[in-house]
C-alpha cells in the first residue's frame, strides 16, 4: 500500500511533509484570565518536532461574553496573544505549522451554569431556550444585531490570531457550539431574520463569518470545521442535515472556484449508533457525499487508526487526517505511525485536570 499519509501536501500556501494533523483538544490548562500557559507552550512544543506537522490548537474564545468555561484560553486580550505568541513560536521554531481554532459557545456555556452570569453576561444561541430544571439560566435568541456583533467578534479574534503568530485559524463550526446552533433546523425554527427560516438563511452566520475572515486575513488561512451528524451538546440530528451541510460546502467551492479556497475544511463522522429525529439510522460510512461538493483540502477526524489513515490518504490525494486522543498521549505520534511503532495508553481522567501529569509528562518512542 502505498504510504501517501506520509507524502506532503500543500495546505493554502503552508506546504505540510505529511498528512497527520494534532485535532484541536480542549484541555483546560489556560490560566483563571484565559492565557495559555508556560505547560501549553510545551505541549505544542513537543507535538511539533516532526517537521512540517499540523496542529489545529485547542478552541479559544473569541471574546468573555462568548465563553462560559473556566481556563480555556481568549484571543481577546494582549496578555492572551502574548501567551499565544510563545506558543506559536516553538512551534515554529520546530518547523511546523499551528491553526487556532476560534470558538464561541453559545448555549453550551450552560455546562458551567453560573459562569456567565458571575461576570454580567447572558447563555445565548438561535432560539429561546427555557430553563429544564429551572435552577440554570434560560437561554436568549440573540437579536440580529448581536449575531452581527458576534461576527465581528469572530473576525477581529482571527485577526488578533495572525497578528500573533499562528498560521491560521480554524472556525469551530462542530460539536453542537455557536454556529451549529443555527445551522440546526430543530433548534432555529423560529428565527424570522435573515438567519433563520431557510437552509440559506441558517448558514448566513457562519458564511458570514468566513467571508470576513477571508477578507481579513485570506483564505488560505482560514479554516472550518463541521460536525453533521453531531449529538453533543444536547444537538438532535435533523433529516435535513446533508442538504444544510452541502449548501454550506458548495459555498465554499463556490468561494474556491472565485480564487478564495480556504486552506482546509475539516470533518468529525458521526458516532456509532446516531440516529436522525426521525429514529434512522445514519450510515458508518456517512461523509462521502462531502467530495461532490468541496473539492479543496478534507481533514477528516473520528477514532482513526494507523490503518484507516494509511486507506483514507490513498484513496483521496487531498485528505488529511487528525488525530485527537492518540496524539494526547503520543507526542511523537507522527513519527510512531510512520514507523508503525507501539502507542502509549492515554489516561482519560487527565484529560481536563490543569496540571501537567497527563499533558506534558507522556514519554516519546525508545527503540529497545
Amino acid at each position: 500500500m502505498t504510504q501517501t499519509l506520509f507524502a506532503p501536501i500543500q495546505l493554502g500556501k503552508i506546504a505540510l511533509q505529511h498528512r497527520v494533523a494534532l485535532a484541536p483538544l480542549t484541555r483546560f490548562r489556560a490560566t483563571e484570565t484565559h492565557v495559555p500557559t508556560d505547560l501549553a507552550v510545551k505541549y505544542y512544543e513537543q507535538r511539533a518536532t516532526r517537521p512540517g506537522t499540523l496542529l489545529i490548537t485547542e478552541a479559544a474564545f473569541i471574546a468573555e461574553r462568548a465563553g462560559g468555561y473556566n481556563r480555556v484560553p481568549g484571543l481577546w486580550n494582549k496578555e492572551q496573544l502574548a501567551g499565544w505568541t510563545k506558543v506559536f513560536d516553538v512551534v515554529h521554531a520546530k518547523g511546523s505549522f499551528v491553526f487556532v481554532q476560534i470558538w464561541g459557545l453559545g448555549k453550551s456555556a450552560l455546562a458551567m451554569p453560573n459562569y456567565l452570569a458571575e461576570r454580567g453576561f447572558e447563555a445565548v444561541s438561535s432560539a429561546n431556550v427555557p430553563s429544564t430544571d429551572g435552577k440554570s439560566p434560560d437561554v436568549r435568541a440573540l437579536t440580529t444585531a448581536e449575531v452581527k456583533e458576534y461576527i465581528q467578534d469572530f473576525i477581529t479574534a482571527g485577526k488578533n490570531a495572525i497578528e500573533a503568530g499562528a498560521d491560521g485559524v480554524e472556525v469551530h463550526g462542530a460539536n453542537g457550539y455557536i454556529f451549529e446552533q443555527f445551522l440546526n433546523d430543530i433548534l432555529n425554527s423560529e428565527r424570522t431574520d435573515e438567519y433563520g427560516g431557510s437552509i440559506e438563511n441558517r448558514a448566513r452566520f457562519l458564511l458570514e463569518v468566513i467571508d470576513g475572515l477571508i477578507e481579513a486575513v485570506g483564505a488560505d488561512k482560514v479554516g472550518v470545521r463541521l460536525s453533521p451528524y453531531n449529538t453533543f451538546g444536547g444537538m438532535t440530528v435533523s433529516p435535513l442535515a446533508v442538504a444544510q451541510y452541502a449548501y454550506v460546502l458548495a459555498e465554499l467551492q463556490k468561494r474556491a472556484d472565485a480564487g478564495k479556497e480556504l486552506a482546509y475544511v475539516h470533518t468529525m463522522e458521526a458516532e456509532k449508533g446516531t440516529k436522525h429525529a426521525s429514529g434512522k439510522s445514519i450510515a458508518e460510512e456517512n461523509l462521502e457525499w462531502i467530495r461532490t461538493v468541496w473539492n479543496g483540502v478534507w481533514v477528516r477526524n473520528r477514532d482513526y487508526r494507523r490503518e484507516d489513515a494509511l486507506k483514507l490518504t490513498s484513496a483521496d490525494p487531498k485528505v488529511v487526517v487528525s488525530f485527537g486522543r492518540d496524539f494526547i498521549s503520543n507526542p511523537d505520534l507522527v513519527q510512531r505511525l510512520e514507523n508503525n511503532w507501539p502507542l502509549n495508553e492515554g489516561n482519560s481522567a487527565t484529560h481536563y485536570t490543569n496540571g501537567a501529569e497527563g499533558y506534558i509528562d507522556y514519554p516519546f518512542y525508545k527503540e529497545e
